[in-house]
């Protein structure tokens, strides 16, 4: 008798533990949340081949039924192309949309542009930056920027996160909660259509102190500025069969922007000398995280609230 309450008692702690820390099913990432993340580019241009016809010049007949009747000439032109850089997400307060990334993406702001997703599944919009429309309040020591694009209109077909009740505090964010990870990460994934987004898996690794969470989710360059979302946790019950609800406040939401991976390296040395002669450096499959505490922070400042009045003006 003993035993069996001995093993109803382990079980018990491990049901407990399977309520607090994991899914019953598969988790998702809410429908509309892929539809906010931003490729970020840098525009560049660059010369290239191109083969024109000669206007008004002809083959005589006999050739051209044998061939295209035109004659061409190589030129060299302009061509303007596109460098993926970056990751960023669309958010939105008091009915003003603003892009937020990390700073180091747009450091040198140029002539950067976005691939902006539409909620109908159409076509990314690119939107260039213009440096009288779209003014950065950055926070260099978070490595946090945002812009702000404009009033959000009734014919917008743009998704964002509402910055009042989508954000999760530093303190919410426990180490082992799941989450998912959105962004472009250049330098891995290529693809026809470079506005296409990648989901990653991740989980909360550690929390060294505000406003950095590591995440465990082996992310690559391109992913920076991305946004990282919590898993739709859900408690588990027992009855006349085993089903789950939604734990109320840990659904879907932002905790933070992805700032920077974290390299592993080792150095080779000479046992002759003593001296470096190579280093080994390889992802380490950790992430750090700019909590979305940070950002609210960022959001309150008076430079946003002129932007706001300014985007309202206009």
């Amino acid at each position: 008798m003993k035993r069996h309450t001995l093993l109803l008692f382990f079980a018990a702690i491990v049901l407990t533990s399977a309520v607090n820390a994991q899914h019953l099913g598969v988790p998702k990432l809410n429908d509309e949340f892929p539809k906010t993340a931003v490729l970020i580019e840098k525009a560049r241009t660059q010369r290239v081949e191109q083969f024109v016809p000669v206007p008004g010049v002809n083959l005589p007949n006999k050739l051209a039924s044998q061939m295209d009747t035109n004659i061409y000439i190589k030129v060299w032109a302009d061509q303007t192309v596109y460098d993926p850089i970056g990751s960023g997400v669309i958010l939105t307060i008091s009915n003003v949309l603003f892009l937020a990334t990390a700073n180091h993406v747009v450091a040198n702001d140029g002539d950067v542009h976005f691939r902006i997703p539409q909620k109908n599944g159409g076509e990314a919009r690119h939107q260039q930056h213009l440096r009288d429309i779209l003014d950065w309040v950055r926070d260099t020591k978070s490595d946090l920027a945002v812009a702000a694009l404009g009033i959000c209109k009734d014919t917008d077909d743009v998704r964002a996160i509402p910055v009042e009740s989508f954000l999760v505090d530093y303190d919410d964010v426990q180490v082992g909660d799941e989450v998912f990870v959105l962004g472009f990460p250049s330098s891995v994934v290529l693809s026809q259509n470079p506005s296409v987004h990648y989901l990653r898996n991740g989980v909360v690794s550690s929390k060294p102190g505000p406003p950095e969470i590591i995440i465990d989710a082996f992310l690559f360059p391109g992913n920076s500025g991305g946004p990282v979302y919590w898993k739709q946790a859900r408690g588990i019950h027992f009855g006349s069969g085993m089903s789950g609800t939604d734990i109320p406040g840990r659904e879907s939401k932002l905790i933070g922007l992805v700032s920077r991976t974290l390299q592993y390296s080792e150095e080779a040395r000479s046992p002759q000398t003593g001296r470096t002669r190579v280093i080994f450096e390889e992802n380490s499959g950790l992430a750090v995280v700019i909590s979305s505490t940070a950002l609210k922070r960022l959001m309150e400042r008076p430079e946003i609230t002129s932007l706001i009045e300014r985007a309202k003006r206009e």
